[in-house]
């Protein structure tokens, strides 16, 4: 009699245990089937019954890639008047420091960019023809003396072209034109302040005597 209620205890206790197991089983089986968890190894669960499929975030597009540039080209002119006025400024600074070398260093360019605009221009042939004449004889200076004597009469024909053709910011963040009553000389200069290229004991002495040579939007020509 005890010995069949023991078998009997011990057969209906693993009932009990197959019983839970089945039931924790089947439950992982539900949880997984809903789509909650996922597989480390191969990345997100995938979507359950239901379950609408995330769609991959699309690529921002570049504003700057699909629309076209709206800054029109330069006319040729116009860049030719550029560069001949950054090489102007680039000798006026070295000028300004008595650095003679630097200041004939740029004179090249602006005789070779003065004969590519004969060519746009040929109307402005005087005027091109003083500008390369001086800048071949402030190119051959000795000495700061000759240089700046070449340079008082470069500066004339270099401020008349400036406004013929005005240059844009791309050759200058501001242009004027400056003239020493005393030494009655003329000059470019980016900016306002009077820096006197011709004597640097006098180097404030000096009037503008123009407004701002620069234009955003090329002119029309």
């Amino acid at each position: 009699m005890v010995a069949r209620l023991i078998e009997w205890c011990v057969k209906d206790r693993l009932w009990v245990l197959l019983l839970t197991f089945f039931l924790v089983v089947g439950g992982i089986w539900c949880h997984l089937a809903g789509g909650e968890v996922g597989n480390p190894a191969i990345g997100p669960a995938q979507a359950g019954p239901g379950t609408r499929p995330s769609r991959p975030a699309s690529r921002p597009t570049s504003v700057a890639a699909s629309q076209p540039s709206s800054q029109p080209a330069l006319p040729k002119s116009t860049e030719l008047v550029n560069e001949i006025v950054r090489a102007y400024l680039k000798s006026y600074e070295a000028l300004t420091r008595d650095d003679l070398a630097a200041a004939k260093e740029p004179m090249p360019t602006i005789m070779q960019s003065g004969n590519a605009l004969h060519d746009e221009r040929p109307g402005l042939a005087p005027l091109l023809s003083a500008i390369g004449t001086m800048a071949a004889q402030a190119n051959d200076s000795r000495d700061l003396a000759a240089f700046r004597a070449a340079f008082g009469q470069l500066s004339p024909p270099v401020i008349q072209l400036a406004k013929v053709i005005p240059p844009t910011r791309a050759a200058a963040p501001s242009l004027y034109a400056a003239h020493c009553p005393m030494l009655k000389k003329d000059w470019l200069q980016a900016g306002k302040p009077i820096d006197n290229p011709y004597d640097r004991s006098m180097r404030a002495c000096g009037t503008l005597r123009s407004d701002d040579l620069v234009r955003e939007v090329p002119r029309e020509q």
